[in-house]
């Protein structure tokens, strides 16, 4: 194989990559989230309502985390800085 092809492949295995990781992001940050709704819904004490706000707002944030690293990536791979 030469250089280029070696590149390209390359290339599309890192997309891949990336992709994979933006899923694991949606993934985690859903079930962070999920699992703070669940918090606040059912369970009636002080704390649980405090730890679902909690897990609601690492969801959220986790979830913008994920795409901006997911955004920043795509734009490294197809060459713009």
């Amino acid at each position: 194989m030469n250089e280029v092809n070696i590149n390209h492949y390359a290339r599309h295995r890192t997309i891949l990559a990336n992709e994979r990781t933006i899923l694991s992001y949606i993934r985690t940050s859903l079930t962070f989230f999920i699992a703070g709704v669940t918090f606040i819904e059912f369970f009636n004490s002080r704390t649980m309502l405090f730890i679902g706000i909690l897990f609601t707002i690492c969801g959220i944030v986790l979830f913008i985390l994920g795409i901006f690293r997911f955004s920043k990536m795509k734009l490294h791979v197809n060459g713009i800085k």
